[in-house]
């Protein structure tokens, strides 16, 4: 019944934004909406927002599934402003790209040990109101990994984003956002994102332009804080790889 009234409450035309990109007129839309019954009758939805404990609920999980080589992701738990920032994803973003990017010094040196593979990546996932950075992959050295990862992360916040790898990451990030600009479905999914998160959708390039090597270090010093990790290990079933 719960998820009846759920569906019934936020899965409805009352609730949706509708975004349409390309070749196109606002009368076809509008009529195509017609066609299918679409009504702007809105619905009486109350949104609760429970205060998220800062701690993890375990540090460290094992499990075993069908696959052929083990995984291993490492997530931080983070304290950021509530609704979270603009800023405050781009910096996480900047940070994590250094950290654990496709070009940075912990991603080469573990793939050129075999250590990793292309599934290595790190990202933030956030909404309103979380916030967490994530590091996952695949490995069969999923301790020598986890190792390494730690490693890597107290250096960083030992030494600081360099000036370099801030102009390097900001500057492709950047040029990402105005290539986004070429494809339609971006474009439409974007303004979707942005239009629940309260922006529009040039709120980021406007955000990472002014972004500076000082705010990105600040809000380094407050990220993978100690006791708020978790490890998440799915290793093959007994008599796999």
């Amino acid at each position: 019944r719960m998820l009846y009234e759920c569906a019934k409450a936020f899965y409805s035309p009352s609730q949706m934004m509708l975004c349409v990109a390309g070749n196109i007129t606002a009368d076809r839309v509008i009529a195509a909406c017609n066609r299918a019954g679409f009504t702007a009758a809105k619905a009486d939805v109350v949104r609760m927002y429970p205060d998220e404990p800062d701690r993890i609920s375990h540090r460290e999980k094992t499990v075993r599934m069908p696959i052929a080589s083990p995984m291993v992701a490492v997530g931080f738990k983070e304290k950021m402003s509530v609704p979270v920032s603009a800023e405050e994803e781009l910096i996480g973003s900047i940070i994590m790209d250094v950290l654990c990017g496709p070009i940075s010094e912990l991603f080469t040196r573990l793939y050129d040990r075999n250590i990793i593979n292309g599934t290595f990546s790190g990202e933030i996932f956030n909404g309103v109101d979380y916030y967490a950075s994530i590091i996952s992959g695949e490995t069969a050295q999923p301790r020598t990994l986890l190792a390494e990862i730690d490693r890597a992360i107290m250096n960083l916040k030992e030494e600081g984003v360099s000036r370099e790898d801030f102009e390097t990451t900001r500057r492709a990030m950047y040029g990402n956002m105005i290539v986004d600009f070429e494809n339609v479905e971006e474009i439409a999914s974007s303004m979707v994102s942005a239009h629940f998160k309260g922006r529009d959708l040039y709120t980021y390039l406007d955000t990472l332009s002014f972004l500076t090597l000082d705010k990105v270090n600040e809000q380094l010093g407050r990220m993978f804080r100690d006791g708020m990790k978790t490890v998440y290990t799915i290793l093959p079933m007994e008599g796999d790889a």
